[in-house]
């Protein structure tokens, strides 16, 4: 959550891994973006097809304040 509103960040640990680190393994990056946007979409009712378009930060501010815990 620390990297959340970074500005700048490794791609491709994030996106592809980091071979021997378990904080970034393969993929995490599409794990977690996945695993946010499925729980928003779940909490509001939503489709995938209307919030195309929004700010990621309407998704990402609610997950800080921990507002689209599991």
């Amino acid at each position: 959550k620390q990297q959340a509103k970074a500005t700048e960040y490794d791609f491709p640990a994030w996106f592809f891994g980091r071979h021997g680190d378990p904080l970034f393994p393969r993929s995490c990056g599409y794990s977690l973006g996945y695993a946010l946007v499925k729980r928003y979409l779940k909490r509001t009712s939503s489709t995938a097809a209307k919030s195309a378009t929004m700010p990621a930060s309407e998704i990402i501010d609610p997950w800080l304040k921990g507002d689209l815990a599991a």
